[in-house]
């Protein structure tokens, strides 16, 4: 009775595995040949024609590396040369004040005693005030004989603190007395340079 058993089992299961691979035949077959119909080549054409299509798309060894690009060599652009200022200073001035004119067309100078709180304010305002309207700029110490005795003989009596603005070729062109502060020292700065 043992045999029967296994026996009942194993023919249906045997059964089944055969109509699988049947079933399965049957539509690789059809398949195959509707595929065949569809194209009108047969399975033989279809092979070949995929061996060329990769050989078309492999690159060939001998074929041509593309040439690299060559950077171009571009010339830098020469910068523009500032316009050369053809006036002269004017003799007497202080060096530090000529000095401060290389280039420039306006000088800001902010006249000062040393070790007064309000003269060192005044400088902080007029050095902020010549940067803002882009210009030169000089502290100039009223008790440094050798800075202050030129100016003293060029506009006499200096005061300080004060604020001198003077325009190429050494002329001035406004003089402040006392405190003035940033927006003022910008504003007058401006103004020379028109």
């Amino acid at each position: 009775m043992s045999s029967s058993p296994r026996l009942t089992v194993v023919a249906p299961v045997a059964g089944l595995c055969v109509l699988a691979l049947g079933a399965g035949f049957f539509f690789m077959s059809r398949g195959q040949e509707s595929s065949e119909a569809a194209t009108g080549l047969s399975a033989q054409q279809l092979v070949q024609r995929a061996a060329a299509n990769r050989k078309a798309t492999v690159p060939s060894k001998k074929a041509a590396k593309p040439a690299a690009a060559k950077p171009v060599a571009t010339k830098p652009k020469p910068k523009p040369k500032p316009k050369p200022i053809d006036q002269t200073l004017n003799k007497g001035l202080p060096s530090s004040i000529a000095s401060a004119f290389s280039g420039r067309k306006v000088v800001v100078v902010a006249l000062h005693a040393p070790d007064v709180p309000l003269d060192q304010m005044a400088v902080a305002e007029a050095r902020a005030g010549a940067g803002a309207a882009g210009v030169g700029f000089v502290a100039l110490n009223v008790h440094q004989e050798s800075q202050s005795r030129p100016l003293t003989k060029l506009l006499g009596v200096l005061e300080s603190p004060g604020v001198l603005v003077f325009r190429r070729p050494g002329d001035v062109f406004l003089r402040l007395s006392g405190y003035a502060d940033q927006q003022t020292v910008a504003q007058a700065a401006r103004n020379a340079a028109l």
